[in-house]
């Protein structure tokens, strides 16, 4: 897996929470499929007090 600039982006719950959400690029439109995204974002949380 390639990481690119913009594939990972850090966001904030509504509860100060923040976590970094994986955007994946929509580079799966080759040979006419369009129906291969996944169904979430996967996301990381930070876990505060933690280290």
């Amino acid at each position: 897996m390639n990481m690119l600039w913009g594939d990972l982006e850090i966001k904030q719950a509504t509860d100060g929470t923040r976590y970094i959400e994986y955007t994946e690029r929509a580079t799966k439109t080759r040979k006419g499929v369009t129906d291969d995204e996944r169904m979430f974002k996967p996301k990381i949380f930070e876990q505060p007090g933690r280290k």
